[in-house]
């Protein structure tokens, strides 16, 4: 069986290879055949871009030569041996790479798609499954009745922001840049503030002189991290849902004092510290989400078809393969046209 995959062989070096797969997969394993992927700009740009310093060590999860991509929508075209539960044609939801086929076995996360979701945002709520895993930190109930800044509105920000609305939250997007704000706007995000040395009076403008009590940092960048302390109040919880690569140096002083004097928590939010499933395989009721993959992106689905989570209006380019390193050069030099690429793997 024909395989392509895009490979990153070098700062800003992406290819399509090629390789042969066995027409089965292996026993305890699905075959699936790719429909959509979607580009996670933060994690495979910071590696595109030798952002993240472990492209040139070897040995690393991310060195040179590299295959990308953990977002797949396809059809189940094979089923292992000892495998039930599963159809030949179903569509699923995996992590799979930037290919034409993924291996998934049972401890792989492979979700069946929504009847009436469409592939291509079902391929880009991946990003949405990153995003919300700034809910699943472990912040006390009340923040629903509160208010949440959300500091970055790229995609993941963007989306961040959509899933506390969604569970009732009173929310502000900031970012610099207008195009992004404008974006959040059309997807239901009606408060958003310029990033700026004014950013913390133009918050209190909006909430009535309330500090927040929450603050997600999204963009990934230490410096903003320091921001996100300064704006957030007095008990307040402040999220790394962004992952810093970038060295920054300064006095750490000012930090740790913040957050020892006004009594603050700060948690990480690495999607990747969740297990696949649980007994609990679904959110609770309320408005705290029970901490697995398997529920949160089954919740996802669900605010997407109901209207409340807007996925399509962030998905800027639907590319083939062939043009994938076209995209991915969108995404580093034209980031406000290139807001989210889905690649087409379909054989038409």
């Amino acid at each position: 069986m024909h395989n392509r995959y895009l490979i990153f062989n070098a700062v800003k070096q992406v290819g399509l290879g090629e390789e042969h797969l066995a027409d089965a997969p292996p026993a305890g394993a699905l075959l699936v055949r790719s429909e959509y992927t979607f580009v996670s700009a933060g994690t495979e740009l910071a590696i595109l871009t030798g952002q993240d310093p472990n492209v040139f060590k070897a040995g690393s999860w991310c060195a040179y030569p590299w295959r990308p991509g953990y977002a797949q929508v396809g059809r189940i075209c094979a089923i292992g041996e000892g495998v039930t539960g599963w159809k030949t044609g179903e569509r699923v939801f995996t992590l799979g790479g930037h290919a034409d086929y993924a291996i998934r076995t049972a401890a792989d996360l492979v979700i069946r798609v929504p009847d009436g979701l469409d592939a291509v945002d079902a391929a880009a709520s991946r990003l949405a499954g990153v995003a919300s895993s700034a809910i699943v930190s472990k912040t006390p109930d009340w923040f629903a009745r509160g208010w949440v800044a959300v500091y970055g509105l790229g995609m993941v920000g963007n989306l961040a922001a959509q899933c506390y609305r969604a569970l009732g939250a009173r929310v502000i997007g900031i970012d610099p840049v207008e195009s992004r704000r404008r974006l959040a706007m059309a997807c239901g995000i009606d408060r958003v503030v310029a990033a700026g040395p004014g950013v913390a009076d133009e918050i209190l403008a909006v909430t009535g002189n309330v500090a927040p009590n929450i603050v997600v940092e999204a963009t990934g960048r230490s410096e903003v991290a320091l921001q996100a302390v300064g704006l957030v109040g007095e008990y307040g919880h402040v999220i790394l849902l962004g992952s810093p690569r970038a060295p920054c140096n300064g006095d750490i002083t000012g930090l740790l004092s913040a957050i020892h004097l006004r009594k603050l928590t700060v948690h990480g939010a690495l999607e990747w510290n969740l297990p696949a499933t649980q007994p609990d395989a679904y959110w609770s009721a309320g408005p705290r989400p029970m901490a697995n993959l398997t529920g949160k992106q089954q919740r996802i689905f669900d605010w997407i078809l109901d209207g409340r989570l807007k996925i399509r209006p962030l998905v800027s380019h639907v590319v083939k393969p062939a043009g994938a390193a076209d995209a991915y050069r969108g995404l580093i030099e034209q980031p406000e046209q290139y807001t989210g690429v889905a690649i087409d793997w379909r054989i038409l």
